[in-house]
């Protein structure tokens, strides 16, 4: 920690006025902070036509996440453990999935693709990249039990109903399930954003099937963000949303020297004594218990997209800086500070995009609070209410 250079960033005090860049694929979605279970707080109940419902939440959640694996979350799950090219939502089969972004339809069939499964039912529609002036996307829709009630080539609006979810499969006998699930477990939704248009077969770059990489292989060299955006924060306009309004909940957020930290009253808390804790989303952390295995971590965050960060901080120090501290695919640690000047809970908007290192994938970031806030008596000196990444 001690060799980082620190870039000093700009403070912006400004409100901070969200532009969505589209809608949820399906309604009531979790918000993505990435973990399973999504923000806490949102998203509708789980039922017994989804897989996997977990009783962590007890509500809608995701059963693969970006760059994440099919190994039942075994050593290793969650981003950077595998080389899923989309999220897996959790909904009952004949949910209604509509655009996430206006666009044109560019495939829509049942993609079995000659016995191997895959897709199933999907629709893929072309939009333009609410981010990249004159650049495309691809937006695919995977595991549709209903993908015709629109036509390739017709134009649909950002919210529209474009079909119902599915992913069920056919019984041993070959009853029951759902009209073309695919490779598919059970009830859910494939949602994933493509950089490129699908192939002249109407493929969506998936691995194992357009590459010699299997989902199951942690994705290290980011081929995977070569070919597609980590796709819920890039249609929400919020990317990771940590907002810590579940008691004990701390959105796998690790802390590292400090006496003491949790979850309540809608904060992260930590009780330092010192110069040198850290908290954060990170590799630098032992890996989080999630479900009978462990969770990375780590994050995939488009760093050309999100060039800001909101901080809601509440704590008991003088006037000092807070250092933010990440780490992108050339595995090098930068970092950069902003001051405070109030001992009441604020909002901080930093604005990240002139740093010549904010750049391309960022999986890693960890905040350290100024020694002085640390150093106090007594506990909880340090509170997180709320944190985002935004355009």
């Amino acid at each position: 920690m001690s060799a980082f250079k620190i870039l000093l960033l700009s403070l912006l005090f400004l409100t901070v006025n969200l532009a969505y860049a589209g809608v949820a694929p399906i309604k009531n979605m979790p918000e993505y902070n990435g973990t399973y279970w999504g923000s806490p707080g949102t998203g509708g109940n789980c039922d017994s036509n989804s897989i996997n419902c977990d009783s962590i939440a007890g509500r809608s959640m995701f059963s693969t996440l970006y760059r994440d694996n099919y190994d039942n979350r075994s050593t290793c799950a969650g981003e950077n453990c595998g080389s899923h090219a989309g999220v897996d939502i959790l909904v009952v089969s004949g949910t209604p999935v509509v655009a996430s972004l206006a666009g044109k339809i560019v495939e829509s069939g049942c993609k079995d693709y000659k016995g191997s499964g895959l897709t199933g039912g999907t629709i893929i529609i072309e939009a333009n990249n609410p981010y990249i002036s004159g650049n495309k996307v691809y937006l695919v829709y995977a595991h549709l039990d209903d993908w015709d009630l629109l036509a390739e080539g017709d134009i649909v609006t950002q919210g529209q109903v474009i079909g119902y979810s599915g992913g069920v499969k056919k019984n041993p006998d070959g009853t029951g399930g759902g009209v073309c699930p695919g490779a598919s477990g059970g009830a859910h939704l494939h949602f994933q954003v493509d950089k490129n248009p699908p192939d002249a077969n109407g493929r969506p770059w998936i691995p194992g099937f357009h590459s010699s990489v299997p989902t199951d292989t942690a994705d290290a060299d980011f081929i995977v963000s070569k070919y597609t955006y980590n796709p819920l924060p890039f249609v929400t306009g919020k990317a990771y949303n940590f907002n810590f309004s579940e008691a004990k909940n701390s959105e796998l957020w690790g802390v590292a020297n400090a006496n003491s930290t949790g979850v309540a009253s809608g904060s992260l808390w930590i009780d330092g004594e010192g110069p040198t804790v850290y908290t954060g989303r990170s590799s630098m952390f032992p890996n989080a218990t999630c479900g009978s295995g462990k969770c990375s971590r780590e994050i995939t965050l488009n760093a050309d997209i999100f060039k800001k960060v909101m901080f809601d901080l509440d704590f008991k120090c003088p006037a000092g800086k807070t250092t933010l501290h990440y780490r992108g695919t050339d595995n090098v640690w930068r970092s950069g500070f902003f001051g405070y000047s109030s001992a009441v809970g604020s909002k901080y908007n930093l604005d990240l995009s002139g740093q010549p290192y904010w750049k391309g994938i960022i999986t890693d970031f960890l905040i350290q609070p100024s020694p002085g806030c640390m150093a106090n008596t007594g506990t909880k000196e340090y509170f997180i209410k709320q944190m985002y990444f935004y355009r």
